[in-house]
């Protein structure tokens, strides 16, 4: 009993750390397989972050066919801010139509994907995950049962950040990844061993939520030179200390493929000054009582005066109430919600949006030109630097049956200003303290590792949409051979 393909995923695995330790000792599985295999560089579909990255792989398209760009976003038909879940994704992930050729499935917990429903193969959805839309379950649906009594649930619930609005401390979350990691690992190791598998997928959330919450301690401990306390690369060794047990269920001549990304790196933000940002440029500034307001419930909701779960379903509401305010006051232009890399902008437009003020065409395309321009004047505490380093517009490089689903801007930051004020001429000055608990965020790139080659057309890197071929071929092409 074994898999003839293995894919391991190590969400928001930063590749320039993974490479680096792997070389240097730290990581022996990863360095074997980096000397013996091949690589494949990943770069990110610009702007966006993990929310496109993984619906990019397992769809096998850009998000404008999937549609999904963040954990909460605009919704049709009314395009008003709703929660994005696994079952909104308009398309199946590659493996359903893996399981249609006849081929044998077993996947764990794939990172922002829709459901396949699988008939014949397993498929475990919300158990230990970066982020769960539902209680876990599986298909098929008594598996679930066992697994829970078996293995036990996920100690974080599959929520990084109510690890730090508990009171935990980089240490005690280190601890409970590393029982993640060891369940997860004895969970996979046994379910593979029980039948003969086409293809089994398996994937570690730990390295986004470590990453995520932990990483100014691992630019400390960088910094000292004393690696040994850098909580991100325990967590890299331990899965690199799993992958090894885990290829021990590759047949012989089967292919091991580890898959990481987007990767990590500091925050340097300045989404939560965006929304003021664009008032001026409508010149519908607030009132500095309203900010305030505005500033202390945010801070209350993110409190631990609150249960979890109610400060989830409370910011959810007043982020949809936030946009309904700003459609309904007639705005050009408002953010939504996005990975603090990029700030996602959303034009009014009529006809599409509830309250629109822009009409499609020429004056959307004017509105976008202006918006560019003004924002690029932008500079930061010390005037010198610019803030933004790119801003781009959506519907210039995506054309998907999904398009108005996405952001029409994507507003990114230049990582090395210092955004803690901005300015412009004409718009104003513009302060105010973040409210973001993490301390690293999503970088663009990721990292594709195979022991086998793999056919690839065009040039490195590719986008996230351009692997699923990859792994669709990997599958197909070792389950062919076995028949021969």
């Amino acid at each position: 009993m074994a898999a003839r393909v293995l894919i391991v995923a190590l969400d928001s695995a930063e590749p320039s750390l993974v490479q680096a330790w792997a070389f240097q000792g730290y990581l022996p599985t990863i360095e074997r397989l980096l000397k013996i295999g091949s690589t494949l560089a990943i770069e990110n579909f610009p702007g966006f972050g993990n929310g496109v990255f993984w619906p990019s792989i397992n769809t096998g398209v850009d998000p404008s066919h999937h549609g999904c760009y963040w954990l909460a976003q605009p919704k049709p038909p009314d395009f008003s801010f709703a929660a994005f879940h696994k079952k909104d994704f308009p398309l199946p992930p590659f493996w359903r139509a893996l399981e249609s050729e006849g081929l044998h499935i077993g996947v764990m917990d794939a990172i922002e994907s829709p459901v396949a429903e699988l008939e014949k193969g397993i498929e475990i959805v919300d158990w230990i995950t970066h982020r769960r839309d539902e209680p876990p379950r599986t298909s098929p649906p008594a598996l679930i049962d066992e697994l829970l009594a078996r293995y036990g649930d996920d100690p974080l619930q599959g929520n990084d950040e109510s690890a730090m609005r508990q009171g935990m401390d980089i240490q005690e979350l280190s601890a409970i990844s590393e029982r993640r990691i060891a369940t997860k690992t004895k969970a996979a190791i046994d379910l593979i061993n029980g039948d003969d598998w086409d293809l089994f997928y398996v994937v570690y959330p730990d390295p986004h939520d470590i990453g995520h919450l932990a990483w100014h301690v691992h630019e400390s401990a960088s910094a000292q030179g004393n690696a040994t306390d850098d909580p991100l690369r325990r967590c890299y060794q331990r899965i690199d200390a799993a992958l090894a047990e885990l290829v021990n269920t590759v047949v012989p001549g089967g292919q091991t493929i580890v898959l990481m990304g987007p990767g990590m790196e500091r925050v340097v933000s300045a989404n939560h000054l965006l929304p003021d940002i664009l008032r001026a440029f409508q010149n519908k500034p607030r009132s500095g009582l309203t900010k305030m307001l505005a500033r202390s419930l945010r801070a209350f909701v993110r409190s631990r005066l609150l249960p979890l779960g109610v400060q989830k379903r409370f910011g959810l509401y007043m982020k949809q109430k936030s946009q309904k305010a700003q459609n309904i006051g007639g705005r050009v232009c408002f953010t939504v919600p996005h990975n603090s890399k990029s700030c996602a902008v959303r034009i009014n437009v009529k006809g599409r949006d509830p309250f629109g003020v822009v009409t499609a065409g020429r004056d959307y395309d004017e509105v976008c030109e202006q918006l560019t321009s003004k924002l690029f004047e932008l500079r930061d505490a010390s005037g010198e630097h610019k803030v933004v380093k790119e801003v781009i517009k959506i519907h210039d490089h995506y054309n998907g049956p999904e398009l108005a689903r996405l952001p029409d801007l994507m507003v990114v930051w230049d990582q090395d200003a210092d955004l803690s004020r901005v300015s412009a001429p004409k718009l104003g000055t513009f302060t105010g303290k973040s409210m973001i608990v993490r301390t690293g965020d999503h970088s663009q790139r990721g990292l594709l590792i195979s022991d086998q080659p793999f056919e690839l057309k065009g040039t490195q890197p590719v986008d996230p949409a351009q692997v699923t071929p990859i792994l669709i071929d990997a599958a197909m092409r070792n389950r062919k051979s076995e028949q021969v």
